[in-house]
């Protein structure tokens, strides 16, 4: 999903494939190349494998961004999450959905990206990131629903790795399939 509010562009993602074929995708719909980004795994940081695994492969990413012309990426974790103001454009990965909402409401990040004292162009949330941006977001786990009350800089309802029993159930929520860039 593309949307433009405050002068940020918000951009939402379903997640699901391949790290390196969801950046290319999104640099397609904002461009990367001479912007400082800021990638931010707060979200994976409750989950130990998980982010073991983020970190590992931070240096394929940075790979990646090379070759899409960006030269400035670095990682932002909850002890360095000021950082994140820093940087052009902010991708928020996915993980624990309620663990990088309440790092970001005790951070006040929406009341301080609203003022637009930060240099901030451009937040894109993959799956979990998706949901923190939106009022409302379900997420699915071993096909159980979860309901959370996001960060509402995006209105309305998100939901990530959908599927046709959850679209039929919520339809009038955006549906964001395993992978899905969704622009408005």
């Amino acid at each position: 999903m593309f949307t433009k509010q405050n002068s940020i562009n918000f951009i939402a993602c379903g997640g699901g494939k391949s790290i390196s074929q969801i950046l290319k995708d999104l640099s397609i719909a904002c461009s990367f190349k001479d912007k400082k980004i800021a990638y931010v795994i707060i979200a994976a940081e409750s989950d130990k494998e998980f982010l073991e695994i983020i970190n590992s492969g931070f240096n394929r990413l940075r790979k990646i961004f090379k070759s899409l012309g960006v030269k400035n990426i670095f990682l932002v974790e909850q002890k360095n999450i000021s950082d994140l103001y820093n940087a052009q454009i902010v991708i928020f990965s996915g993980g624990d959905t309620s663990f990088l909402i309440k790092a970001l409401k005790k951070e006040d990040f929406e009341k301080k990206i609203q003022k637009q004292d930060n240099n901030i162009e451009t937040i894109i949330g993959i799956s979990a990131g998706a949901i923190a941006l939106f009022k409302k977001g379900i997420g699915t786990k071993n096909d159980k629903e979860y309901l959370f009350n996001g960060l509402g800089l995006i209105s309305g309802m998100i939901i990530v790795h959908s599927n046709k029993k959850l679209q039929k159930k919520y339809s009038k929520a955006i549906h964001l399939k395993d992978y899905e860039l969704y622009k408005k």
